[in-house]
């Protein structure tokens, strides 16, 4: 199998929620806790604009080319659930790890607010995948509210994250774990740059 193809497989498997188990925390459902990542810019990439959101991606990850993107476009419209999401750009590690960025096409709705979608999600989210246990947190990034979810198997390490904007902003970070050592202070440096434009 070629590398592209294995990059696009995996990036359709982190934009449908298809990650590792593990075992996790309770359902927390907030408040949302202000929350700062450790930032190392020795460890930081070119600057990313998603929508309204930017962030710096991890040193050494590069743009995906645009065939894998129009690979992991075509397969994610195929999903017809409540939460579909338009892969807005795709990043890769040495392993690989990979950083997908989306937007939702749902929006809340303005009685439900961003809270509760993103509880919405976080619940569809659960009730679809049974056998995963996921930690969850609420944080408010540099005045943004966030929803983290994390898991974690033998294989991988994968950060979800839900931000706050118009649309939504997905971050997925999916980080083999033979190479979780290496690329966390990355990880966790790239999410600290997150700020809204």
């Amino acid at each position: 199998m070629t590398s592209c193809l294995r990059i696009a497989l995996l990036c359709c498997a982190v934009a449908l929620g298809v990650g590792p188990g593990c075992r996790g925390a309770a359902p927390s459902h907030g408040p949302y806790r202000e929350f700062a990542f450790s930032v190392d810019s020795a460890r930081l990439g070119a600057e990313t604009l998603i929508d309204d959101v930017s962030l710096r991606v991890p040193l050494g990850w590069t743009a995906a080319d645009s065939a894998v993107l129009q690979s992991v476009r075509q397969a994610v419209r195929l999903d017809t659930g409540d939460f579909p999401v338009e892969p807005r750009a795709v990043f890769v590690g040495a392993g690989p790890s990979v950083l997908l960025a989306t937007t939702f096409r749902t929006k809340p709705e303005a009685a439900e607010g961003f809270t509760g979608w993103a509880r919405r999600y976080v619940e569809a989210y659960r009730a679809a995948r049974p056998s995963l246990d996921v930690q969850e947190e609420w944080l408010l990034l540099g005045g943004i509210h966030a929803v983290q979810l994390l898991a974690m198997d033998t294989l991988r390490v994968q950060f979800k994250f839900l931000i706050e904007s118009d649309p939504v902003v997905g971050l997925d970070y999916s980080v083999p774990r033979a190479a979780w050592e290496q690329e966390v202070r990355a990880v966790e440096s790239s999410l600290g740059t997150i700020r809204k434009r």
